[in-house]
């Protein structure tokens, strides 16, 4: 294989032990970095601008899968300026303030300052863009020397990871001609990964790892310098744009989608959040289809599994993300048998990397399709094993090595069929079967809905445990219950595996305390052997997760319950500057008065994006027929802080509606304000 990796909770998607496990460099805090992005390349500095060589936070400019800046560091005379504001809103730009204060003694023996602002703009583009403007504020003239020192180490972001090879290409000697610096890695690919440093105007000194001015500024006046970072790997280079070019893509993104006017300013910065962040996460492939990255740093590329949830969140706002996203799914879906991918006809990926170690080999995601298979066995369900030594243990959403535990808190063994997972079958056999209908095919739909009935019927019989109010996590290699409570059985709602009979007793299980813990559902009981607060996933709170609970909760009409769902992760969103990171500890707020954020979770994550957007579709209560061009809204219920929210130009097929939703004493009237097209708006109260 080439590499181990340290077994961890950090990023657990694609974390395997494969040779005896070794202490690692692997990051350990992300939370405090500033994060841009724009298609494959994104950027991750301090609150200062810089990137910290040897830092913990996995600082860097990133580009196809590869680190090409693992230092950039401003200094001026030598000191770090004093922080005074950054900001990255824009997404794909930043903003960065700081100052060098310094004292004087004027003639008349008074103590003055005199600030030297040092403003820093960043943007991406073909590269990292940077404007360094220097504005004395002082009355008198200002000798600095400003610095950068830079390096590149080009670690394949699995490295960065934690991922130890046992040999990597040559790093060339910096090439230092002209006013320009370039740092190349001949990759063991074939592949030149390089970093070119161009500088306006000419450092005064430049070698390999900095460049130096001598500047004067003016009283009262500004200097300005400007610096850029530009990655190629081989031929593949990032698109040009400047950045009215790449502002203009914003706006057009922007009118594509459904907007919101809210009563409550908290939440309409979230929805207004999470309609740039999915933009954000868009990279377009060479053929023009949007591809949804899965999250920054760890995930910056096209999940399978996780690019359809959130396209299914983001049906509110713009439903050509999901058409986009099917086709590119469809396009790169398995077509042999292929054990080191973990690849079967048919398959959809779970994860593609374009970086050396997958050109070489070393990982096996070209793409990999560790995924649950789509086939069930002989007790009619789909289940997981995985084949590849490089593989994932566990091939469901809760894929690190400890994601499934018996009740005592010991691993379960696959191959495993889980819970959830028999509920998406159930589901895809209704659409698809409704699909084959409408196009005729009677046949294969009766036999289809057949196949959901029997599954529907089987899975109720063999997964509830009457004991604990709840569905098994999954069938063991034994087909025995995986006894553990979790949230899983949540996602049973959405899909409408459950029986009614027993929809309100997991409803209630699912908000018991030691599920619900005052910030969201928890993934597993606090009352497991196994629980941990700050596991990945044994333990945590994941806004997706809790997304798709509280919307499975309202299609069963339990709106009390899908409202305090909602309404607990509303209340821990105050504390994430309205971006939901991947995942946060599952602390109980009794105990802990605000969220506790794990330290190595991705924000943004392209699913928790997509929660706030879930969320408001569950307050409203709404579905939609497209091809029986209807739009229902059953039991509309804003919470008593949300007193207003209008809706507006949202699509359902070839239509456009406006809704205005008005909430007073705790019931919600809806008022259709505009229709465009044909369709029919059902309320239900």
């Amino acid at each position: 294989m080439g590499y181990v990796v340290r077994t961890m909770a950090q990023g657990a998607k694609d974390e395997q032990p494969v040779a005896e496990a070794e202490e690692t460099s692997v990051p350990q805090d992300i939370r405090a970095v500033q994060t841009i992005k724009h298609e494959s390349m994104f950027l991750l500095s301090d609150r200062y601008g810089d990137i910290v060589d040897g830092s913990p936070a996995a600082l860097g400019l990133y580009f196809r899968d590869t680190r090409f800046l693992s230092r950039w560091e401003l200094r001026i005379d030598g000191q770090r300026p004093l922080y005074l504001h950054s900001a990255a809103d824009r997404n794909y730009s930043m903003l960065i303030e700081t100052t060098l204060p310094r004292e004087k003694i004027d003639d008349h023996g008074r103590r003055k300052t005199q600030n030297l602002q040092v403003s820093r703009q960043r943007r991406l583009g073909a590269g990292m863009h940077e404007t360094i403007k220097l504005l004395n504020h002082g009355a008198d003239a200002r000798d600095i020397q400003v610095e950068i020192r830079f390096g590149a180490d080009f670690l394949d972001v699995f490295e960065v990871r934690g991922v130890i090879r046992d040999a990597r290409g040559k790093t060339r000697e910096p090439d230092v001609v002209g006013g320009e610096a370039t740092l190349a890695y001949d990759g063991r690919d074939g592949v030149v990964r390089a970093t070119r440093l161009t500088f306006d105007p000419a450092p005064t000194v430049l070698d390999g790892t900095h460049a130096q001015w001598r500047v004067t500024v003016p009283p009262r006046s500004a200097v300005t310098l400007n610096v850029a970072a530009l990655p190629s790997a081989g031929e593949a280079v990032p698109p040009d744009l400047e950045l009215d070019q790449m502002e203009r893509e914003y706006q057009v993104w922007r009118k594509k989608c459904t907007r919101f006017r809210l009563s409550n300013t908290q939440l309409q910065r979230y929805l207004d959040k999470a309609v740039l962040d999915l933009r954000m996460m868009q990279t377009m492939s060479e053929d023009g289809l949007p591809a949804i990255d899965a999250g920054v740093p760890w995930f910056s590329t096209l999940f399978g599994r996780d690019s359809l949830i959130t396209a299914y969140q983001a049906l509110l706002v713009n439903p050509e993300l999901a058409k986009g996203t099917l086709a590119k799914l469809a396009q790169l879906q398995g077509e042999k048998v292929d054990d080191w991918r973990d690849e079967e006809p048919g398959k959809i990926l779970h994860e593609v990397r374009v970086g050396e170690l997958a050109a070489v080999g070393d990982i096996p995601h070209t793409p990999y399709y560790g995924s649950i298979d789509s086939t069930s066995d002989d007790d009619g369900y789909v289940e997981y094993k995985r084949r590849s030594g490089g593989g994932l243990d566990n091939q469901g959403w809760k894929d690190s090595f400890d994601g499934i535990l018996h009740e005592d808190g010991s691993i379960a063994e696959a191959p495993i069929a889980l819970a959830e997972v028999q509920g998406y079958v159930y589901d895809a056999k209704r659409r698809i079967g409704r699909v084959a209908r409408a196009l005729g095919h009677d046949d294969i739909a009766e036999q289809l809905e057949h196949e959901a009935v029997q599954l529907k019927e089987r899975y109720n019989r063999d997964f509830w445990m009457n004991e604990n109010n709840t569905y098994a996590v999954g069938l063991d290699a034994n087909k025995k219950q995986i006894k553990s409570v979790t949230s899983n059985p949540g996602h049973g709602l959405w899909s409408g595996i459950v029986e009614n009979a027993k929809a309100q007793r997991l409803a209630r299980r699912l908000c018991a305390p030691d599920m619900l813990s005052g910030w969201g559902v928890r993934t597993l009981s606090a009352m497991n052997p196994g629980y941990d607060p700050i596991g990945y996933h044994t333990g945590s709170i994941w806004p997706h997760d809790n997304s798709i609970i509280a919307h499975g909760l309202m299609l069963y009409g339990f709106i009390d319950e899908s409202n305090r769902v909602i309404n607990e992760l509303a209340l821990a969103g105050a504390f994430f500057d309205y971006r939901y990171p991947e995942l946060f500890c599952g602390y109980a707020r009794d105990d802990v008065p605000v969220p506790v954020e794990y330290p190595v979770a991705c924000r943004p994550q392209a699913w928790a994006t997509g929660a706030p957007l879930l969320m408001m579709r569950s307050y409203a209560g709404m579905t939609a027929d497209v091809p029986n061009k209807t739009l229902s809204i059953v039991r509309p219920s804003l919470p008593a802080w949300l007193e207003r929210a209008e809706v507006i130009g949202m699509r359902v097929g070839s239509a456009r509606v406006d809704l205005l939703f008005v909430q007073s004493g705790g019931t919600t009237g809806v008022q259709v304000m505009r229709k465009d097209g044909d369709l029919d708006v059902i309320v239900r109260y």
